[in-house]
């Protein structure tokens, strides 16, 4: 019995620790997809604010999915704050792309409920709400180097995302960047 709704302020603590139980360990990379920059409670708190596009997975009262993305307007002030540090020149090309626009930075599900449709829900979502704000192109942003996010790319490609570019961040890891047209 699952519920998708947007992220609240009081979501923060379960989300960080959803997040933190899919950090990549480099000696042992996840088969299953994984996150490489993991924020802390008050940084996902702030981009729960700054968003409307931060949506989650409930079951019962547990967080078992997310997906936080933002538009170009809160992209930019979230840069614009230092809040997107890690991911500097990846942003910075995000943000020379025409507007309006929705960048996905992380979504992230339960280990034990990949699989279940939870994330292709949770995109759902985040596309009917593109739809009702008249945004038709989303980017993101997928590891490439030095490990490949097999897994998200496999599930981006099947909603159509197609790879436009490679940028290496300043701390040398390289990401491929995706695009997608909602029709």
């Amino acid at each position: 019995n699952m519920n998708i709704r947007k992220a609240g302020i009081k979501d923060s603590k379960q989300i960080k620790n959803l997040a933190e139980s899919l950090r990549l360990n480099s000696q042992t990379p996840k088969e299953k997809g994984f996150l490489i920059y993991v924020l802390d409670e008050e940084e996902y708190k702030k981009h729960i604010q700054e968003s409307k596009y931060f949506f989650i997975a409930q079951e019962k009262k547990e967080i078992i999915g997310f997906v936080m993305a933002y538009d170009d307007k809160s992209l930019k002030s979230l840069f614009n704050e230092n809040q997107m540090k890690h991911e500097d020149n990846l942003v910075k090309f995000i943000l020379e792309q025409n507007n309006p626009f929705i960048f996905g930075d992380q979504i992230g599900i339960r280990s034990n409920n990949e699989g279940n449709g939870i994330g292709k829900r949770l995109m759902e979502k985040l596309f009917a709400e593109m739809e009702k704000n008249h945004i038709n192109t989303m980017y993101i942003a997928i590891s490439h180097k030095p490990v490949s996010n097999k897994i998200s790319m496999d599930f981006c490609k099947s909603f159509g995302f197609k790879k436009i570019s490679e940028i290496k961040n300043d701390d040398n890891h390289v990401w491929g960047i995706y695009r997608l047209e909602l029709k």
